[in-house]
């Protein structure tokens, strides 16, 4: 089992970019660029729970954790993505202590939480169910996604729920739901950032953040942000195309590439 958990540190930020095409070479594609994890999405994608397994298990191949973001704090995607064997779930819109608290207990087992135990991927279909259920939930990890205003009001009663492994900053959502949009809006949603950064360290638990650009990383990490979620693999494959084509017009002209 990826302990991605134990490997979070400050001073050795974790770097991985999200997953929200559904081919698993895909993600060994990724796990051979160097980046410490790669997050599923099936929040914003179409991946759909039959193919976690397939994903994760191309995370396997090339010694590469896998997380998935899962689309609610509702046990049945939580417990599924587990069961094939993730090495952790992000958990999105947490904007309630109740909510935290369904979320971590569903991701894990009693007496810490009601996972349910079953013969998935994760047991090597049961023939390791006694060694799972008894590492697990010390092994996986429980990320809670912050992007809401809710979110940001009630941070220090979500971070008084037992189990939280990492709070995860989604600051599109969040700009969104702050109506700070633009330049004009920077101040306020950096304000915000900074608030639930501050309730993580007063609390002792991890943050991590997503990115669009790598550049911006290095700022996040002075702050003390440990966990990094850069662009994905559509926009990488956007901006590999562009840089392609951009070199190939250094050498052709461009009536050539129309």
């Amino acid at each position: 089992m990826h302990s991605i958990r134990q490997k979070i540190d400050k001073s050795k930020p974790l770097i991985g970019t999200f997953c929200g095409l559904t081919m698993p070479s895909v993600v060994e594609i990724l796990g051979g660029v160097g980046l410490d994890f790669v997050l599923v999405d099936a929040e914003h994608s179409q991946i759909g729970r039959s193919q976690i397994e397939e994903l994760v298990r191309a995370g396997d191949a090339v010694d590469m954790p896998v997380l998935v973001r899962v689309p609610t704090h509702e046990g049945d995607w939580i417990g599924s993505s587990l069961d094939a064997g993730a090495a952790g779930v992000v958990v999105p819109r947490i904007g309630t202590a109740e909510q935290a608290r369904a979320a971590v207990s569903a991701a894990r087992y009693a007496p810490d939480g009601e996972r349910g135990c079953g013969p998935g991927r994760a047991t090597r279909y049961g023939q390791r169910l006694p060694e799972y259920v008894q590492s697990a939930n010390a092994s996986l990890l429980v990320a809670l996604q912050i992007e809401t205003v809710q979110g940001v009001a009630n941070i220090n009663e979500i971070l008084a729920v037992p189990g939280i492994d990492l709070i995860f900053i989604g600051p599109g959502d969040l700009a969104l739901s702050l109506q700070a949009f633009g330049p004009e809006g920077k101040a306020k949603l950096d304000a915000a950032i900074t608030s639930i950064i501050e309730a993580c360290h007063a609390h002792a638990v991890e943050v991590g953040i997503f990115h669009m650009n790598m550049a911006d990383i290095s700022v996040s990490a002075e702050r003390g942000v440990s966990f990094f979620v850069a662009a994905g693999d559509t926009v990488f494959l956007q901006q590999g195309i562009a840089a392609a084509k951009a070199e190939m017009g250094a050498v052709r002209p461009q009536a050539e590439m129309a």
